[in-house]
């Protein structure tokens, strides 16, 4: 134990010791400054290929876009760079590809309201007026005064009426109850579902009771649809 206690107390050894942990601090230090001088330039260049495919897209060039896009994609993971591969799909009329790229861009960054609006569009494209208005609802939430997310409402809201009217329910259709009181207290209803729910009497049709239901079209005959979804109501 005397040897070894000088051993480590050893003037000599404690230096080299200094010297070799230096070194290596040295060198990791290099390597990290390294790491981070090579990360700084492969943003810059996705920021070179990003800056293109925008110009690009503006210019009416998505195929091009495309390529710009997707180079900026390989370099660095990018909401940017996503949504803009979305739109270039959107505007090659490649409704599959452009959906994907935009709901890449929203998981990266849900709160990009013109990946979420373009989403809608482009779903509302593909005849997918519910999970359009679903998004929609979300963007006017964010921005209650955006144009393009009203004008895509209205457009949603009527391509999700035309198509509960083409698969079998009709204006003149008389919806009546088919759920006894017990069986309707067990069940959870919302406020606007209770209302619409009062107001089929058997008597109204589809078309009366759309007309005193103080809620947009679209919404009132989304809950009719699920009343009789759910067996509480027939036609």
């Amino acid at each position: 134990m005397r040897g070894l206690a000088a051993y480590e107390m050893s003037p000599p050894h404690v230096n080299a010791l200094k010297s070799v942990l230096l070194n290596v601090s040295c060198r990791v230090l290099s390597e990290n400054t390294s790491l981070l001088a090579l990360a700084s330039a492969c943003h810059r260049d996705a920021n070179v290929n990003l800056e293109r495919a925008d110009r690009l897209l503006a210019l009416g060039e998505p195929k091009q876009a495309i390529v710009e896009y997707q180079n900026a994609l390989n370099v660095e993971p990018s909401a940017h760079a996503q949504r803009g591969l979305g739109l270039a799909y959107e505007a090659l009329s490649a409704f599959a590809e452009a959906e994907r790229h935009l709901q890449a861009a929203l998981e990266a960054k849900p709160g990009d309201l013109d990946a979420r609006v373009a989403l809608a569009r482009v779903q509302t494209r593909f005849g997918q007026y519910e999970n359009a208005r679903q998004q929609l609802l979300i963007a006017l939430e964010q921005e209650p005064k955006n144009t393009e997310a009203h004008r895509l409402r209205e457009e949603a809201e009527q391509g999700y009426v035309a198509t509960i009217y083409q698969n079998g329910l009709s204006p003149q259709s008389v919806p009546r109850l088919l759920a006894s009181l017990d069986q309707l207290a067990s069940q959870y209803l919302g406020p606007k579902e209770g209302f619409v729910l009062s107001r089929i009497n058997g008597e109204l049709d589809i078309a009366g009771i759309l007309s005193v239901c103080p809620f947009r079209e679209a919404d009132s005959l989304r809950m009719i649809k699920t009343l009789l979804e759910r067996g509480m109501i027939g036609v």
